[in-house]
């Protein structure tokens, strides 16, 4: 086992698409999977701003978030956490900001959720768009 260097965790981090966010729901633990994109001292997700995952993070800001790929036979595996504290994102371009770069990272025009993004900037109050302020990171691998 390796533990990776702060380098190849931001590199992990820039390529990969999905991964799971955790939170507690007042003693249980909870997480969901979602696409993200991580900005500057940010990692952004957008969920439900009224559903479990938001009533986790109205309780306990603490959050945080996993990666994980492996090869069928677990030879070759990579695992990354982000932790931090979580919160709503209520800045309109911030909002628009977040909606263009999961589009661009998940491989589609910047401009495909232009609609959406105006419709949240509009009504920050409503945004699903969410953010971890990243405190700490690591990983580590199989070599």
């Amino acid at each position: 086992m390796k533990v990776l260097p702060k380098k190849e965790i931001a590199k992990i981090l820039k390529e990969r698409k999905w991964g799971t966010l955790m939170g507690v729901d007042r003693k249980k633990p909870y997480g969901v999977e979602v696409a993200y994109t991580v900005l500057g001292k940010y990692l952004y997700v957008i969920f439900n701003p009224a559903g479990r995952m938001a009533r986790c993070f109205k309780n306990n800001k603490k959050a945080a978030f996993k990666l994980c790929t492996a090869d069928n036979e677990l030879a070759n595996w990579e695992a990354v956490i982000v932790e931090g504290t979580m919160e709503r994102v209520m800045v309109p371009a911030d909002i628009r900001r977040a909606f263009r770069e999961l589009a661009l990272k998940l491989g589609y025009d910047k401009n495909l959720y232009d609609k959406m993004a105006e419709k949240y900037a509009a009504n920050p109050k409503i945004s699903p768009v969410h953010r971890i302020l990243i405190v700490a990171r690591g990983g580590k691998s199989s070599s």
